[in-house]
């Protein structure tokens, strides 16, 4: 006899009910069929937990009993449509020195720690019960909610990981593959002026030498990398969502390990200090104590606040500034492999501005220079 049961399409299984001779004195034997929603460690787990039913009902009409017994499975279980990915997480998480504190299978909870050196950061993550997508209209992009509960990170940065994790969640659920929805997810958007300068502008601001050369391919590099990054917007409709739970969890695990260990590209040096104390100091505000030497230091304290550029990697605020407002103006980054654009928006975003700034300072330095000398 065979048997079905579906609650969505990836929420279903298939087994084959097998009555021996002796029924019901000796019990049913059951097979689950293998699929993609039901892999072999789940298949053995369910036919292990139905024989077990069985055994207990023998002597007794148990047929109902079994078939009850796997409906509710589907059921109750959240992470029927993601179990191979959730395995497949939780051994992600201990390879990168991570703890998965508590697995709920009727709520399709996790609660993770991510740690890296002396920083951690501490999330739960909810699976919908209507995996890869989400049951209701109203819920759209909440497939896995992502929630921080604790870390030492400050705001600023929490909030870089925590939204973007959220961002590529949603994407994902549209249907964009994991690299693409990454890549539009960038919480540090190319400026849209970039997109409309030409290489005829380019060549007359920078002359016909190497520079410009070098510039105008860079150009239009980062420019069509915006185009492919809005044509995503119309490519995908959300009728065919990606699976994001590994994803996910793989991208938060990557994002703390990459910031607590990440090194300025531009002085080579460690962005983060190893005490997250120190860290959090970087970002007091210094109109908020009255001590001038206590403002001068917390001034002097933002030249080592790590900063994220477009390109992903992170800086020192003062090794940023200077590559930015220094030429060769609108550069790529300087880490090995990574060659994308450093920019920030908090930085000017036309580079003919930048060049002009420049420009002015150098004269000014020029003028102290020979009135130092007159006197």
């Amino acid at each position: 006899m065979s048997a079905s049961y579906i609650r969505t399409p990836t929420a279903a299984v298939k087994g084959t009910l097998t009555l021996p001779d002796g029924y019901p004195t000796r019990p049913l034997i059951v097979a689950v069929q293998a699929s993609d929603v039901v892999p072999p460690g789940l298949k053995r787990k369910l036919e292990k937990d139905l024989g077990k039913v069985a055994a207990a009902s023998a002597g007794e009409g148990h047929l109902c009993a079994v078939l009850r017994s796997l409906v509710d499975f589907i059921d109750t279980n959240r992470f029927v449509p993601c179990w191979r990915e959730l395995k497949q997480s939780v051994e992600h998480v201990a390879s990168e020195g991570g703890e998965v504190l508590v697995l709920s299978e009727a709520k399709g909870k996790l609660r993770v720690m991510l740690q890296s050196g002396s920083y951690f950061y501490k999330c739960s993550i909810a699976v919908d019960a209507g995996y890869p997508s989400t049951m209701t209209h109203e819920d759209w992009g909440k497939v896995c909610v992502l929630r921080m509960e604790e870390t030492n990170f400050p705001p600023k940065i929490e909030q870089l990981i925590t939204l973007q994790g959220r961002d590529l969640v949603r994407r994902m659920q549209d249907g964009i593959p994991e690299g693409n929805a990454l890549k539009a997810g960038n919480p540090v958007q190319l400026p849209k002026a970039e997109a409309g300068r030409t290489e005829v502008e380019a060549d007359v601001r920078g002359g016909t030498g190497r520079r410009a050369n070098v510039k105008t391919e860079k150009k239009s590099q980062w420019d069509l990398e915006e185009e492919a990054r809005m044509a995503q917007y119309s490519m995908h409709d959300g009728s065919e969502p990606k699976p994001s739970l590994l994803p996910l969890v793989k991208f938060l695990a990557r994002s703390v390990k990459g910031v607590a260990e990440a090194k300025c590209p531009e002085c080579g040096t460690p962005t983060l200090p190893s005490d997250p104390d120190e860290l959090k100091n970087l970002y007091l505000n210094p109109s908020s104590v009255k001590n001038e030497r206590e403002k001068e230091k917390r001034r002097n304290a933002k030249r080592l606040r790590p900063v994220r550029p477009h390109c992903g990697c992170w800086y020192h605020f003062e090794c940023i500034d200077k590559v930015i407002r220094e030429p060769p103006f609108g550069a790529e980054c300087g880490a090995g492999g990574c060659g994308g654009r450093v920019w920030h928006g908090d930085w000017p975003s036309d580079v003919r501005e930048l060049e002009r700034a420049w420009t002015l300072k150098q004269a000014r330095n020029r003028e102290v220079e020979d009135a130092a000398l007159f006197f």
